[in-house]
């Protein structure tokens, strides 16, 4: 058995290492394919112009309009547009080929954030001008024209897609997480167990796995509804501090601040009544209340960080894997925060993505050695729990567990007691040593578990004194068992070369209406002696 385990054990770490192989292939491949090569579209960003000076598209809100001439068309095409905080009209000479669609602007905001524009292009409109006209919603915000593509439609996405998959990948996974974790709390309520930090970190990863797929933009590209999404990435984006407070709280309990850790989630709760309500009221959009949360974010994490240190300082060794988790997420998310207002990135989110995946890891190892530290715990407290009822020698059922037993069955009126008496114990013990006179009294419980075990219960109540008890109308089958046990220990001594016999006087006593339990025992117990008498007297 244990040879056959270890084979399977080596064909499952071949396998993963296989698997390892194929992953690693897939993110190669990933890496390695060129789009470009092959893309059937052209980049159309450059040389536009704002009243006859060269427009810069990073800073179009600056402009009411920008001109260009559109290049020969020789089949109908697409211009793939990524536009960012501000609306826009399009015109082909006088035609009006695109206007941004109407919406309820109290719900969805001033714009749909970064969003995507796919209009048709076609061969008429080669070599007239084009123009783009700016309705910039934010007077103090930067407008942009992120990208700018003439060409084909599925191409572009595919790149797009291509370009963010590694994100979205990972978006992916924590949200998988964040589900798997609330299914498992769940399950656990259902059963009454208090997993509140499963709650609290299944809702945690599920938000911001939701906040930073939004975010992406992939799902706008692929379904085109930018203003849904737009709104969800923000009310995510509100609704991710509180139960990461309340898990930090629940983790760093002893070095913790209670009073910090509420008044952190009332700053949370207070960023998102503010934001909401500024928003639905029209005065200021979510994009323009961003900052808010931005700040809100960044006391959480040094408060986080603050907690961390505080438990590096401490050498605390049961805390290492949550603070190497707290550290990153809290690093990466301001570092993405940082580069928002800094850089011009592709993805806002990269790094937060990253950090909660790290930190995800790091709980789930935590919780797997928390979890083995439980079940070992719970080995020792079964191991007690069953010495109390188990005779630690044979393994059968102890006096404590007899003495419970005949007390529970006292009222019934069916079964049968038989009482086993050991033959020449001490002599044994005396002559040849302990080891065997724990041997012998290994066999004879060994055998009793065989015959009369699958009949009742088979108990172990003093040194050489077994007891059987069957609470069901089996008499002959007990009685059958009995005379087995016998013809097994009369071969057993013929054909074992031992300097010892294996013998033992057995008194039975049927249990009815006239007769308890108790004193059934009573009557067997006065037989065995009387059997142990006449067989010394042989």
């Amino acid at each position: 058995m244990k040879k056959l385990w270890g084979m399977k054990n080596k064909i499952l770490y071949i396998y993963l290492i296989f698997l390892a192989i194929a992953i690693a292939t897939v993110f190669v491949c990933i890496f390695k394919t060129n789009f470009e090569n092959n893309n059937d579209y052209i980049d159309f960003m450059g040389e536009w112009y704002a009243e006859d000076k060269l427009a810069d598209l990073s800073e179009v809100h600056q402009y009411k309009e920008i001109t260009k001439t559109l290049p020969e068309i020789k089949k109908d095409t697409y211009l793939y547009m990524n536009v960012k905080s501000i609306n826009v009209e399009i015109y082909v000479d006088d035609e009006c080929i695109y206007k941004y669609p109407e919406y309820d602007k109290v719900l969805f905001g001033k714009t749909p954030g970064s969003y995507f524009i796919n209009i048709d292009l076609y061969r008429e409109y080669s070599n007239k001008e084009i123009t783009i006209k700016m309705d910039n919603a934010y007077n103090d915000t930067h407008g942009k024209i992120l990208k700018m593509y003439i060409g084909d439609s599925a191409d572009i996405i595919i790149n797009f897609t291509v370009d963010h998959l590694l994100g979205n990948l990972f978006s992916s996974i924590i949200i998988f997480i964040g589900v798997t974790l609330l299914l498992i709390f769940a399950i656990f309520k259902a059963y009454k167990k208090d997993y509140m930090n499963l709650l609290y970190l299944g809702l945690f990863a599920l938000i911001i796995g939701l906040f930073t797929f939004t975010d992406s933009k992939f799902l706008q590209v692929v379904d085109g509804n930018e203003t849904f999404y737009h709104v969800v990435s923000e009310i995510c984006m509100l609704l991710i501090v509180v139960p990461i407070i309340q898990y930090v709280g629940n983790i760093y309990f002893s070095s913790g601040n209670r009073k910090v850790n509420r008044l952190l989630c009332l700053l949370g709760l207070l960023n998102f009544v503010i934001c909401y309500l500024l928003h639905m009221t029209g005065v200021l959009d979510f994009h323009q209340t961003i900052r808010i949360t931005h700040f809100t974010y960044i006391i959480c994490a040094i408060y986080i960080i603050y907690l961390c240190v505080k438990s590096i300082i401490n050498k605390n060794k049961d805390e290492v894997l949550h603070t190497i988790g707290f550290m990153f997420v809290c690093v990466f998310a301001i570092l993405d925060i940082l580069l928002i207002y800094f850089a011009d990135l592709k993805d806002s989110s990269l790094f937060t993505r990253l950090g909660v995946l790290i930190f995800l890891l790091s709980e789930f190892i935590q919780f797997m050695l928390e979890s083995l530290k439980d079940f070992k715990r719970y080995q020792r407290i079964s191991l007690l729990d069953k010495l109390a009822y188990q005779d630690g020698l044979t393994e059968l059922l102890n006096r404590t567990s007899f003495m419970e037993d005949m007390e529970k069955i006292k009222d019934e009126d069916k079964g049968l007691v038989a009482v086993i008496d050991v033959n020449n114990l001490k002599l044994v013990n005396d002559n040849f040593g302990h080891t065997s006179g724990d041997v012998l009294i290994i066999k004879i419980a060994e055998i009793m578990k065989k015959y009369l075990g699958p009949l009742g219960k088979c108990y172990r109540i003093g040194g050489d004194e077994f007891v059987f008890i069957s609470t069901a109308s089996r008499h002959e089958e007990c009685y059958k068992a009995i005379d087995k046990m016998n013809a097994y220990f009369v071969a057993y001594n013929k054909t074992e070369k031992r300097p010892y016999k294996i013998e033992y006087a057995v008194g039975t006593a049927l249990v009815n209406k006239n007769n308890t339990f108790q004193e059934a025992f009573d009557k067997a117990d006065k037989k065995m002696y009387a059997n142990k008498r006449k067989m010394k007297n042989k």
